[in-house]
């Protein structure tokens, strides 16, 4: 067995199998013995380029196609065993591994496909990709998809088992049972059918083609191959910059959609795409697009930039076709076109809404893309309902439509043409700039340097600085580089950026997108009242907006203060948000969440807790197998368990959210970090002090390292030591010097309006209370007093909290008349919003108590 290829071998590889790309194979040949000596290597790229040049309907991994070069993969004979079942033939070779037809010869008689993946063929991201395509078929159970029996390792070889499809490619199929066009139209809705529940489990498919669809012989399709489908994550923005920097190629030519070939964020839409290209092949049985013997260059320009030819326009390749040729123009070439559309955002919303789009022409109805067009409508109501209404009638109507139809088209076309050229250009310039910027993280251009994503994402700001592109370009650009920046709580760097965005009056959906992007950014920064000033001058434009536009509201709401307020606005979604979505969904989990939140916030904690473990609940049923998700919720319902104290609940989702977060970054990273204070707010909750102390600091490790000495980033960590050393272990002078590093660090964040900065600093007028520092935590609270009253549309919880700090302080300086004053106004709003047994309250009974005694009679009960 041959080595395993190291970093810079592989680097090599992709470096020549990119530069040979345009030339003949006997060129590239000569040209990878001027280049190298090495056999592996020549082997490496011309088995790449082999796969590359031979058919375009190919699968192309040219890391596995390498790897598979360099190795002999030993396949299972005849007859032989491999763990509990016996092989009677290799069926072929998939993406990633080998698939023979087997016998399970247990206590189960059942033909069965196995997928082997050699241990030794491929390196440890192909591994991960194979066990990736398991975890994929195990969330899927749909009629229309393969199943998966069962999965393993037998040594050292991981393997799946799913059923054994005995059928054919549904081109085969087609022609073989010589379909009609209404009978592709149902079959096509089935493979909609069964794409439609992978896009709901958040798994796109990535590679569909006829090969991988299957019809048996009583008509039923089976979808399968899902050795490159890409699981839907939130992914932290450092890891979609790695992504984009360092993925390689996974997709058929053939049946790629452009964001593929450009290496851009793949989406449910990268799936219409292709499904526009299958159904253009079944209705003319040919290719939209041919490439077969195209060079790479050659391919990217086709699939980037030419159209096809309607499908009524198609070349017949035989007389059934001539019998629907004319059905296909209108509707059919409408919907084609639809998928088709080289902007994915310009393409069918999902794969639902395509199949019903057929169903609409099988029923001659309206078709969804075109329920804006008045005469088109008309012109399907007198199709469908052309008996009742007289031949007459008809013919008018039809002429009518004609000379009004032809009139509208001209205008359509030359307004859909401007605005494509004019998307094609903003799309060109975006692309060149993301590359050029991410070429700067290219190892043979860092000479080893490693840089983080910050280093890139600062270096793309330079870039758009010096650049100067046109104003879409550039607020296309500002604002998904402050999407990035906000993924990774850099809420100034975001902030500074979508302020750099012009609005977009004459696009509302651009408009829309950049305002709220920004209220949120505003809110993410604790600029409460900003954001609330953002999101009143903005209109949402569909169900799903609205959602979201009032629950960023709801938010600001409960940050300015009002919390009842916020509680409202947030509930009144949650009707909303379950018939929009439906019960049982994802997204309606998330507002019941956010609900949660803000009722907890409120005081609600029992009502709060319901929404939290209910979300928890249908997220559980849902099998998510997206753990960014998985660890989201996990967090949340944690969080709810403490707040109830039901420390032992609490605690085993905490400890599982903390292994999860180490599965998906690693012990040491900044977003592991986070759950660590989540291990650390069980620790005080359980009275283990010194362990909470413990987790704390290692948690400002973990950001020094991240960080270096930037003590905005470590300001909150610093606050959290203070409170445990104050609060819980009683030591005040040991608390001060993180207190002020971490107030220092966010009074001049944004002007000084920070909340964070006078939030802070109530907690540090208590330790300096304790201490006995009367002046000092005097002059801190009443800074803090005049900030809350500026910014709270009602008094809010902060402000009360402060003034009856003041109080204490005045009380204890024997200002007596002052302190009574503080009391009565801030009392009632504390025990409101946190209840009679909260600390600022309890701390204040014995203040209470001696000014009832000297007369001032302002509060009849004292617990």
């Amino acid at each position: 067995m041959k080595d395993k290829l190291s970093a810079d071998q592989w680097q090599l590889i992709k470096q020549w199998f990119n530069d040979l790309l345009e030339l003949p194979i006997t060129a590239a040949e000569d040209k990878l013995d001027e280049l190298t000596e090495d056999p592996r290597l020549k082997q490496a790229v011309l088995e790449m380029l082999q796969v590359h040049h031979s058919s375009a309907d190919q699968t192309i991994t040219p890391k596995q196609s390498a790897a598979a070069a360099m190795v002999q993969q030993s396949l299972l004979s005849n007859g032989s065993q491999f763990a509990k079942y016996t092989i009677q033939a290799h069926l072929g070779s998939g993406g990633m591994g080998q698939v023979y037809l087997a016998e399970r010869n247990d206590e189960v008689n059942q033909q069965v496909a196995i997928k082997v993946l050699s241990k030794h063929a491929l390196d440890e991201q192909a591994q991960a990709r194979f066990d990736t395509e398991r975890r994929i078929l195990a969330s899927l159970e749909h009629p229309n998809i393969a199943r998966l029996i069962d999965a393993g390792s037998e040594d050292g070889n991981p393997y799946y088992v799913m059923e054994y499809i005995d059928g054919m490619s549904i081109e085969a199929y087609c022609k073989q049972q010589q379909l009609n066009l209404s009978q592709r139209l149902q079959l096509f809705q089935k493979i909609c059918d069964a794409v439609s529940h992978a896009h709901n489990n958040l798994i796109v498919h990535r590679d569909l083609k006829p090969g991988n669809i299957l019809v048996t012989q009583t008509g039923e399709v089976k979808l399968l191959d899902f050795g490159i489908a890409k699981p839907l994550k939130i992914l932290p923005g450092t890891e979609v910059v790695h992504e984009t920097i360092v993925g390689t190629t996974a997709l058929t030519p053939q049946y790629a959609a452009p964001e593929q070939v450009n290496g851009e964020a793949i989406t449910v839409s990268c799936d219409i795409y292709v499904l526009g290209l299958l159904l253009y092949q079944m209705l003319t049985e040919q290719h939209a697009f041919e490439l077969v013997g195209k060079t790479w260059g050659q391919i990217e320009q086709v699939i980037n930039h030419d159209l096809p030819t309607l499908p009524s326009r198609a070349t017949r390749t035989s007389d059934s076709q001539l019998q629907w040729q004319h059905k296909l123009k209108g509707d059919l070439d409408a919907i084609v076109g639809h998928a088709l559309k080289k902007a994915p955002g310009e393409r069918y919303d999902s794969v639902r809404q395509m199949s019903e789009d057929i169903g609409h022409y099988l029923k001659h109805e309206p078709l969804q893309i075109k329920q804006n067009q008045t005469v088109y409508r008309l012109k399907k109501q007198l199709r469908k309902h052309w008996l009742p209404i007289g031949s007459l009638a008809v013919i008018f109507g039809i002429l009518l439509s004609s000379s009004l139809y032809i009139w509208q088209q001209s205008n359509t076309i030359k307004q859909e043409r401007d605005k494509a050229l004019t998307e094609k250009q903003v799309a060109e310039e975006v692309t060149t700039f993301l590359v050029d910027t991410f070429k700067s993280a290219d190892p043979t251009q860092t000479m080893g340097t490693k840089l983080t994503a910050g280093d890139i994402l600062q270096q793309g700001v330079k870039q758009l600085e010096q650049s100067q592109p046109s104003e879409q370009v550039s607020n296309r650009l500002y604002q998904t580089l402050a999407k990035v920046y906000l993924n990774l709580g850099e809420s100034d760097n975001a902030l500074n950026l979508v302020n750099q965005v012009k609005n977009d009056q004459a696009n509302p959906v651009n408009n829309y997108q950049q305002k709220i992007l920004k209220a949120e950014i505003l809110y993410h920064a604790s600029l409460y009242k900003e954001a609330m000033q953002e999101l009143e001058g903005t209109q949402p434009i569909s169900t799903e907006s609205i959602i979201q536009y009032n629950l960023l509201k709801a938010k600001a709401y409960k940050g300015m203060g009002n919390w009842q307020k916020g509680v409202e606005v947030g509930q009144s979604m949650e009707q909303l948000a379950f018939d929009f979505f439906g019960g049982g969904s994802l997204e309606y989990a998330r507002v019941l969440s956010t609900v949660g939140d803000l009722e907890y916030q409120y005081g609600t904690t029992e009502q709060a807790h319901l929404k939290h473990k209910q979300a928890f609940e249908i997220v559980e049923k849902l099998n998510q197998e997206n753990d960014v998700e998985k660890l989201f919720f996990l967090t949340r319902v944690s969080r709810s368990y403490r707040r109830i104290n039901n420390h032992v609940i609490a605690s085993k989702y905490i400890n599982q959210s903390l292994s999860l977060a180490e599965k998906i970054y690693g012990k040491n990273h900044i977003q592991t970090a986070s759950y660590l204070n989540l291990l650390a707010l069980s620790q005080i909750q359980e009275g283990n002090f010194q362990e909470a102390l413990k987790t704390h600091l290692n948690v400002l490790q973990i950001k020094k390292k991240a960080y270096g000495n930037d003590e905005l980033k470590l300001s909150t960590t610093n606050y959290n030591i203070a409170n445990l050393l104050a609060r819980d272990l009683g030591e005040y002078q040991k608390s001060i010097p993180y207190y002020e590093r971490a107030i220092a660090a966010n009074k001049n964040s944004y002007g000084g309006i920070l909340n964070r900065y006078y939030f802070f600093s109530i907690r540090f007028s208590w330790a300096l209370i304790r201490m006995g520092e009367l002046t000092k935590a005097e002059n801190t609270l009443k800074e803090v007093i005049n900030h809350y009253k500026n910014i709270d549309t009602v008094m809010g919880r902060n402000l009360a909290v402060s003034r009856s700090l003041l109080a204490q302080v005045y009380f204890k300086q024997g200002k007596y008349q002052e302190a009574a004053e503080l009391f009565e106004v801030s009392l009632s709003v504390i025990t409101e919003s946190m209840g009679v047994e909260n600390a600022y309250y309890r701390e204040a009974i014995p203040a209470i108590e001696k000014l009832n005694e000297l007369g001032f009679d302002f509060m009849n009960q004292v617990d």
